[in-house]
Parts: structure tokens; sequence; C-alpha cells
């Protein structure tokens, strides 16, 4: 049975984070509840070629529904999982309680789902085996409100929104996750421990090649990038005031570039030390 039409409706009544994930060649079944390789559902005809995960940011007790992507692009249920910590909402957010991107972030490489538990105050690393979750760590995110986790090679970053604002950088070792000493960085947004969803920052993103880490700060109108060394950040960021109205989500394009979505698409010179080009 197709559960797109669900996905949607949930998307749109929680603010859910969701995120896709495609099987390899070699990998090309779905996992079930258990663990164990399995087509989706006995039912289905249609071929499993990936999974489809969902956060729900439940305020009492986070979790995430995973589902089986089939070839003719429906969705199969395939288990619920508790994150093992508490979903949160930001002053005045509706639609999206986290108002933020990357709130649930999947690591290819290493097969490991990421989650925010901004109401704990931690992040959780689920192993991924098909449309299977298991549930790894749950590790304190170094900040206040996490809404946003960005994963490049061995590098991990998660944005906490809360107070001044912070960035704080994890190491990913085979299947496991390390926080990185020292690399915790201040924002120096003066936002409240629940800030107010307009002026929390918006995005943490990595560059793909680890070099640099950017925060969108939405209402404050400003990137902020540090460079990195060995995964570790710079003491002084470079600041780039957007020349549009609330950055908030971006990317990087296969050249390494720095994309942001219109109505913050077009960015003012930037010192050549700065990795932003939004062109």
């Amino acid at each position: 049975m197709s559960v797109l039409g669900t996905t949607a409706r949930l998307l749109l009544a929680t603010g859910a984070s969701v995120v896709l994930a495609a099987f390899g060649a070699a990998s090309a079944s779905a996992a079930g509840p258990s663990g164990a390789p399995a087509s989706a559902t006995p039912s289905h005809p249609a071929r499993t070629v990936g999974a489809v995960f969902l956060q729900h940011n439940g305020i009492d007790a986070n979790t995430v529904t995973a589902y089986a992507r089939h070839a003719d692009g429906t969705l199969t249920e395939a288990g619920t999982y508790p994150t093992g910590g508490r979903g949160g909402a930001e002053q005045g957010a509706v639609v999206d309680p986290l108002a933020s991107q990357g709130g649930l972030t999947y690591d290819a490489r290493h097969q490991l789902l990421f989650a925010v538990n901004a109401g704990s105050d931690t992040i959780s690393v689920f192993g991924v085996r098909g449309a299977a979750l298991q549930l790894r760590q749950v590790l304190p995110s170094r900040g206040t409100f996490p809404s946003s986790i960005s994963v490049s090679g061995n590098l991990a970053y998660v944005l906490n929104a809360g107070g001044d604002g912070s960035i704080s950088g994890y190491r990913v070792l085979g299947h496991r996750v390390f926080p990185i000493p020292g690399s915790t960085r201040s924002l120096g947004l003066g936002n409240d421990a629940v800030p107010f969803f307009l002026s929390a920052p918006g995005q943490v993103a990595i560059s793909p090649d680890q070099r640099h880490v950017v925060v969108t700060t939405k209402t404050h109108n400003t990137l902020v990038t540090w460079r990195l060394t060995g995964g570790f950040p710079g003491r002084h960021p470079v600041v780039t005031t957007s020349n549009g109205p609330v950055p908030f989500a971006l990317t990087f394009d296969e050249a390494g570039r720095l994309r942001l979505p219109r109505p913050a698409e077009q960015c003012p010179p930037t010192p050549s030390r700065s990795p932003v080009r939004c062109r």
C-alpha cells in the first residue's frame, strides 16, 4: 500500500524532518524492524530500492519512522524507533517547530542516521540496514536546542540554536561517533534558550572538502563560516552579510560552491578566505 500521501500529511501537520536513502547495487533489499534482510512487505510486488526516514519531533518522546521505498515510488512502513530523547519547538513556530534544515541527516558512507533531540539537548545516532534502524548512541549536543546536523567525510557538526547559538564537532570512526574536544564555537546571537523561530539559526553545513563549516542565521542576515583544520574550527569566523533577507537553507553543488535558495540567493562581495559564492 502506498503511504506517500500519509507522509506528506505528516510533514505538513508536524513539521517533521524527512530524508531519503538509496540502496547500492549490492544491497537492493530492505531490512525489516528485526534487522534481517527481507523484502519490504511479503505482499508488495515492487522491488525495494531505498528507504525514507521521517522524524516526528515528539515533545515527550522523539521517534523516527522508517519506510521501504519501492521502484514504483510507493512507500511501505517498516517500523518506528525511539531516539532516546525529546523533540522541541521554537517560540512562534507553527508549521515547522524546529524552524531549521538538516534536523535528520543520513550518512551514506558510514550507513548512519543522525537525529536532533531539541528538547533534551542531545543527538541520536542510528545504524541503518535497509529500512531498519538500530539506536547506537545518544550524545550530548554540547549546547542548547540542537536543530541541525551536517556530515561530510568523517566529520559531523551539530548546530545548537538556543541562547547565543553554537556549533560542535564530532568524528565518525567506523560506526561510532566521538565528540571533538574544544570544537565548540559560539555564534553570539543572544537569543533565548528556546529561541524565537525567525531569529534562530537555520542550518549548518560542512563543505565537501571538509575545509569549512557554514551556518545561516535567518533574521540576523549573516552567513557565519569557520575554516576547518583537521576538522577543528578556527577561533574567528568569517561573517558575511546576506544581500537577501533571512538566509535559511543552504547546500553545496558538485563544484563545491555554496548555494542558497531565493530570496537569499544573491550574495555581496566576500573575503577571499570565505567559501561563500552564491551565484
